[in-house]
């Protein structure tokens, strides 16, 4: 609207000022907008990643304390090394797929 009024009273001058400036004015509000988002999928990468840390840590902790509990229960003699083995074995598959699957969701990011 201003553009129009200033264009029709024939003042060029003051016309592309105006012009420049509503231009510079929306690129620098662009500049703001695109690094805003760039710290915001910082951000969240950020915390994907201390949520796939919690969740292996979680699953570590878990790990050792059932082969502490299986290694308790084995040398108490009330499993064979064989069965202490097996569990141990289960456990430590459990613990591989779960590191897999963060690994596989870090290459992946949905959000981005």
């Amino acid at each position: 609207m201003i553009a129009v009024f200033l264009y029709r009273n024939s003042d060029i001058k003051v016309f592309v000022k105006v012009l420049l400036s509503i231009y510079t004015m929306f690129k620098i509000k662009s500049e703001v907008v695109d690094s805003g988002c760039q710290m915001l999928k910082e951000d969240l990468l950020q915390i994907k990643a201390e949520q796939k840390k919690a969740t292996l840590d979680k699953h570590l902790k878990h790990f050792t304390k059932w082969v502490q509990i299986i290694y308790d229960l084995k040398a108490s003699g009330e499993i064979t090394d064989m069965d202490a083995y097996e569990q141990i074995k289960d456990l430590w598959r459990n613990l591989e797929f779960t590191k897999a699957q963060l690994e596989v969701d870090n290459n992946t990011s949905s959000f981005l």
